[in-house]
């Protein structure tokens, strides 16, 4: 059970007030010193002890916690974690409201729209859920982190599942025949000569290039480390499209030229 102390402040500003007195979009605010009642939900973000150290200092600075935390009937905590973790802390006493029926989705909601919850939060969040393709994302990502999260969700996820979008809805899908380690495998080896190719347009373009069965990323490889001196920095697509296509075509005196993408 929730131990519960009506806040005073709130009894002053609206005097007599009770539950049943409530309208359906309001909710009570109450006080507590048990902060250990609380308890963290399952798939939130791990607390972030800078973020914490901050909240401490503020309150030190200029005075106590202010902002209620919201709990949901089993008194996980929905939104606040750092702001208890702060009071645990200080040795203070905190303000929380209780929305029985809140989940993760909420909280989520809540960090998005409140903090800064980086990509690497959601995949963190969702693989403590459990979500196979979130594991199975986060594995290929630690083995390939010299590259971005948002490059590796890209080249790995399926055409409905695959952007950053969908991605923190928990829509994201990995895609088992994607090209990611092939893709950032030639990468290593002109990125001396190409810095922006670990860009996401670049990694983009190649992708596409890949599509046409005539293309050779180990040929554009070895085209590149002998002819870089053709490279022509751009980060339009359609550009770095065409200048791939002219370092591939590059004195393939009698060969074939490709074509990669329509004029």
């Amino acid at each position: 059970m929730l131990n519960l102390q009506s806040n005073p402040i709130l009894a002053d500003a609206i005097p007599a007030m009770s539950q049943k007195d409530l309208q359906p979009n309001q909710m009570l605010v109450y006080k507590t010193n048990d902060l250990h009642q609380f308890k963290v939900l399952d798939g939130n973000r791990p607390v972030n002890p800078a973020h914490v150290k901050r909240i401490v200092d503020s309150v030190k600075k200029y005075g106590y916690l202010l902002s209620a935390i919201q709990v949901n009937k089993h008194n996980e905590v929905i939104d606040g974690q750092h702001r208890l973790q702060a009071a645990k802390e200080l040795k203070s006493h905190i303000w929380f409201i209780v929305n029985p029926e809140a989940t993760l989705k909420e909280a989520v909601i809540f960090n998005a729209n409140s903090s800064d919850w980086s990509t690497k939060d959601y995949l963190n969040s969702y693989c403590d859920l459990g979500y196979e393709n979130y594991i199975t994302l986060k594995n290929f990502y630690n083995a390939n982190n010299d590259f971005s999260l948002p490059n590796c969700i890209e080249l790995t996820g399926r055409p409905t599942g695959g952007g950053i979008s969908d991605f923190k809805d928990g829509l994201y899908k990995y895609r088992a025949d994607n090209n990611a380690d092939y893709i950032f495998n030639g990468v290593r080896k002109i990125i001396h000569l190409i810095p922006e190719a670990k860009q996401s347009n670049y990694l983009r373009a190649i992708e596409i290039c890949l599509n046409n069965p005539q293309f050779d990323l180990n040929v554009f490889i070895k085209k590149v480390l002998n002819y870089s001196c053709e490279y022509r920095k751009n980060s339009h697509l359609n550009i770095i499209i065409a200048n791939i296509e002219h370092i591939y075509n590059f004195r393939n005196h009698g060969k074939t030229r490709i074509i990669l993408q329509d004029k």
